[in-house]
C-alpha cells in the first residue's frame, strides 16, 4: 500500500496501488551460468582481489580473520565460506626460497673470500657489504614501488656485488703488507689505506658503471617484458650503487680498525696447496 501511494494516474488524481496496475510476486534473476566444484554442482563462488601495493601476507591474514567471523556469527546455520584456492602456501614458499637463496649465497661468498684472502677479518670486511647491498636493493625497490619477490631478487648476484669491495680490500691488504716495516703509527696506516683506496677507486667505479650501463636497455622494455625484466634490472643496479659507495667508504674504515700494520706478505695456504698438486 505504501508503494501504491506513490503511483499516480496521468492526471495527478487519486493514487493507485501496485495491484491495480501489475501482479507482484517473488522471483529471481535469470541464470546466466553455473558454478561447480568437485562433486558439488551448485555453489556460489567469489574472488578476493588485492589492491595494488598492499602486503599479501597482511591481506590474507585479515581476510581469513573476517571469513572466520562470518562463518561463526553472521552467516545462517548450514551456510559457510570455504576457501578453495589460497595463495598463502605460494607466498610462504616464495619468501622461503628467496631468503634461503640469499643466505646460502652470502655464506658461500664469505667462505670463498676466506679461502682466497687467507684472513678471517679480511673476509668479514667484504662480507659486511652483502647485507648493506641488500639494504640498498630494498631502498631502490621501495622508491620504485616494486615488490621483493623471485622476479626482482632473483637477479641478485653476490659475486658481482662484492667485486668492488674485494678489489679495494685486496689493494689495501697489499699496500699494508708491503709497508709493514715502515708503518710506525696509526697515522701512517691511515695514509697507506687512503693511498691504496685512491689507486683503485676510479677503476672500481668504472667497472661498476659498465655493468650498470649494460642494464640500461632493460629499463626501456614495455608491457609484459618490462614487468618481468625491469624489476631484475632495478635490483642489480641498486645493489651495485650501494656496493660501490660502501666499498669506497666503509671498507677502508673497517680495514683501518681491523687489519692494522702487521700483515703477512706472500701466498696464502690455498695457493701453496694448489702448487703442490
Amino acid at each position: 500500500d505504501d508503494i501504491g501511494n506513490i503511483i499516480l494516474d496521468e492526471h495527478g488524481g487519486t493514487p493507485l496501488l501496485v495491484r491495480d496496475v501489475a501482479n507482484v510476486s517473488l522471483s529471481w534473476v535469470p541464470r546466466q551460468g553455473t558454478v561447480g566444484m568437485n562433486e558439488a554442482d551448485e555453489i556460489t563462488s567469489g574472488i578476493v582481489v588485492m589492491r595494488k601495493g598492499e602486503n599479501p601476507s597482511e591481506v590474507l591474514k585479515a581476510l581469513k580473520d573476517r571469513i572466520e567471523e562470518l562463518n561463526s556469527s553472521i552467516l545462517p546455520k548450514g551456510v559457510s565460506i570455504v576457501p578453495y584456492y589460497d595463495r598463502s602456501g605460494l607466498i610462504d614458499t616464495t619468501l622461503h626460497t628467496v631468503f634461503k637463496n640469499l643466505v646460502e649465497g652470502a655464506c658461500l661468498v664469505t667462505i670463498v673470500l676466506y679461502l682466497f684472502l687467507g684472513r678471517f677479518k679480511a673476509a668479514a670486511i667484504v662480507a659486511v657489504i652483502i647485507p648493506l647491498a641488500l639494504l640498498s636493493t630494498f631502498i631502490g625497490l621501495k622508491l620504485r614501488n616494486l615488490p621483493a619477490n623471485l622476479l626482482s631478487l632473483g637477479a641478485m648476484d653476490f659475486g658481482i656485488v662484492v667485486d668492488g669491495a674485494v678489489i679495494v680490500l685486496e689493494n689495501i691488504f697489499r699496500e699494508l703488507s708491503e709497508r709493514s716495516g715502515r708503518l710506525a703509527d696509526k697515522l701512517s696506516v691511515r695514509d697507506a689505506i687512503i693511498e691504496a683506496t685512491s689507486q683503485v677507486g676510479r677503476p672500481t667505479m668504472l667497472s661498476m658503471l659498465i655493468i650498470i650501463i649494460a642494464h640500461l636497455p632493460i629499463f626501456t622494455l614495455q608491457r609484459q617484458e618490462g614487468r618481468i625484466f625491469a624489476p631484475m634490472a632495478y635490483t642489480i643496479v641498486s645493489a651495485l650503487i650501494g656496493s660501490l659507495l660502501f666499498s669506497l667508504t666503509l671498507v677502508p674504515v673497517l680495514a683501518y680498525f681491523l687489519l692494522g700494520k702487521g700483515l703477512p706478505h706472500g701466498e696464502n695456504f690455498l695457493v701453496r696447496f694448489c702448487k703442490k698438486l
